[in-house]
């Protein structure tokens, strides 16, 4: 295909698409534009979101004259914008784009977020449409209509309740003083069609990295499947009347898919910029065919000084890219929170392809509980290197992390976690115990034989002197009465596999919002005074939450300095594996010696109970000591 030649890095390609009728072949031209330095000076145009979809069975379209293969998806997304009298010009990156040239392709990739941000109207392709397209864009359409009722009132719709706050009926209104606002029905969460949007919301666009940039970016947008289309505005304003009405788990709760891009297309319209770890994280969950798009198809959302940073180079190793990319946010962030986004499971161990420390956002994870997460105001859970900033060593080598930090204590056993939670759940599960008393005996023993296999004093009981709610009714104790070794070991055993995240009465790392949301059984057992005995569904709310926290986790136990520690690390730690504090680690990281070599391996971020909170950097102040320099390969 001969391609307009562009004149410089702001050059780009727009397509022509030439009026026809349905039957008609399929005619294009590709002509050049230039991005203005200022606002204005472009032709008006449209640029195409859609997935490339399957390179076989290609079909054919004239541009330029010449005969030029494209994929099915695209033949049929040009069919249906073309019209019968008027050109439409149109970006589409498998036209507008030299795809077999790779420094055309970094050049052209590096100004997408423009082309998006410049262009008139985002027009997003689904696909053809099928048996259900229809009812579904109708189902969009009503609820859409939703967007000035209250979440309350959406949630008695739902349930095809009339009344609000089960005493004040929902009377029509009038909108705009013309019309009657009438609520339109909830579908039953039998109904058929919630499958159908839940399969709707699987279509292979919604689940791809660079269609997110696009929509976020967009001036404006609309949605196409098939003749059937939606403003993008509608279509969000539906997703989140299903999440207030409650109706998110008629369809597995894909309506993220949507609404995490309107939250981040508002944030952006109102001058706000989301860090590069978190933008990250979003496209680990998405799908790229060139693995440098994790990093590269986000570009448009940094902020002017990050972009710049990036540098768009498909010839560079894959290792470079997400290496620089992890140094960036570590730079940017002011900490390590980007190293909590290192999460290999056992079955990726042996098939890294890039240096230990750096996360690969090609592999998704299943990790329920990060460390690394942050309250709503910007806050951390935990302070291990009590706020201090990272200490970066420069090396030559790009995919080198060199830091400053301390070592803490040696690895030294793991204990079989796993068989006590497997036990609590699948008795729970099963629904083994008659009645909640005897469940809590049941559970009692299982945490109780668990730190007896523990099997010996720590150091790092201090802050479990006394007892908290659940250990109290356990053990028949009050909340003020001290605890003896055997039960404050169970108790920090219990505070290590939840992370600590779970709420205590007093001490809590939880703000009452947050035990509200995360814990209701327990916020209801703590309003009603914590009578015995323990509610069965308590017990079940606290060992779902330990089964979520140690998901692809191992329970470790590590010695150091005369101290005993237990922890659990992300990753598969061996004996001999260190505990260490590296300056801007929210949390330890466990780190492994390369053999002959003073090199470093990462291997994950830690709970280690007793130094969470900045206790270890007490050793900092010590005649004599010194900051130890590892370089993490």
């Amino acid at each position: 295909m001969h391609h307009p030649v562009l004149s410089g890095p702001r050059s780009f390609r727009l397509l022509t698409i030439v009026p026809g009728h349905q039957e008609d072949a399929m005619a294009t031209r590709l002509f050049t534009a230039e991005l203005p330095a200022v606002s204005g000076g472009l032709p008006r145009y449209d640029a195409l979101s859609y997935v490339w979809g399957t390179q076989a069975d290609k079909l054919q379209i004239s541009c330029n004259g010449r005969i030029v293969d494209v994929t099915q998806n695209l033949h049929s997304a040009l069919v249906q914008l073309r019209s019968e009298h008027d050109e439409h010009v149109i970006w589409v990156d498998q036209l507008c784009i030299n795809q077999d040239d790779a420094e055309e392709r970094s050049r052209e990739v590096a100004i997408m977020g423009q082309i998006y941000g410049l262009a008139q109207e985002v027009i997003v392709w689904l696909g053809p449409s099928d048996s259900d397209t229809l009812e579904i864009f109708d189902l969009f359409h009503k609820l859409g209509r939703l967007r000035d009722f209250e979440a309350s009132e959406l949630y008695c719709l739902a349930r095809g309740d009339q009344r609000r706050h089960k005493d004040r009926a929902i009377k029509p209104t009038k909108d705009d003083g013309t019309r009657t606002r009438i609520p339109p029905r909830f579908p039953p969460g039998s109904a058929s069609i919630w499958r159908a949007v839940e399969r709707f919301l699987d279509r292979p666009w919604f689940c791809r990295v660079w269609t997110y940039q696009e929509i976020v970016l967009s001036k404006a947008s609309t949605v196409y499947c098939g003749p059937c289309k939606i403003s993008w505005s509608d279509l969000l304003d539906a997703c989140v009347a299903i999440i207030y009405a409650g109706a998110d788990k008629y369809i597995g709760q894909k309506q993220h898919r949507v609404t995490t891009v309107g939250t981040q297309r508002d944030r952006l319209r109102n001058g706000g910029r989301t860090a590069l770890r978190a933008l990250l994280e979003i496209s680990r969950d998405r799908d790229a065919t060139e693995p440098r798009d994790h990093v590269y198809a986000l570009r448009g959302m940094f902020d002017e000084v990050i972009a710049r940073s990036v540098h768009v180079d498909y010839l560079a190793s894959l290792g470079e890219v997400y290496a620089k990319a992890a140094k960036i946010s570590i730079k940017q962030d002011g900490n390590l929170a980007i190293l909590g986004s290192v999460k290999y499971g056992r079955t990726q161990e042996n098939q890294l392809e890039m240096p230990s420390w750096v996360p690969d956002w090609r592999y998704k994870t299943f990790t329920l509980v990060d460390l690394s997460m942050r309250r709503i105001d910007g806050s951390t859970f935990f302070n291990a290197s009590k706020g201090e900033r990272p200490y970066s060593i420069l090396y030559p080598e790009p995919e080198k992390l060199g830091l400053r930090g301390f070592i803490v204590a040696k690895l030294t056993r793991f204990s079989e976690v796993r068989r006590w939670l497997d036990f609590g759940t699948y008795a729970m599960g099963q629904q083994r115990f008659p009645n909640a008393r005897f469940q809590a005996s049941q559970w009692k023993e299982m945490y109780s034989s668990a730190a007896g296999d523990i099997g010996f004093p720590f150091a790092s009981l201090q802050d479990c002197e006394h007892s908290d709610r659940i250990t109290a009714s356990l053990w028949g104790k009050s909340i003020d009465d001290p605890l003896d070794e055997h039960q404050a070991i169970e108790m920090a055993y219990r505070r290590t596999v939840s992370a600590d995240l779970l709420p205590r009465p007093t001490s809590s790392r939880l703000d009452e919002v947050e035990t509200e949301m995360g814990f209701p059984a327990y916020t209801s057992w703590q309003t009603a005074g914590f009578p015995d005995p323990i509610p069965t569904d308590v017990l079940r709310e606290h060992d779902t939450y330990v089964t979520e926290v140690m998901n692809d986790r191992e329970f470790f136990i590590a010695e150091g300095q005369g101290t005993s520690y237990m922890g659990i690390v992300m990753g598969v730690p061996r004996e001999g594996d260190h505990v260490c504090i590296l300056l801007g680690g929210d949390t330890p990281f466990i780190l492994r010696s390369r053999e002959n070599s003073d090199e470093w391996q990462f291997i994950g971020e830690a709970y280690v109970h007793g130094i969470m909170d900045g206790q270890a950097m007490a050793r900092t102040h010590g005649p004599g000591f010194e900051f130890q320099a590892f370089a993490i390969t």
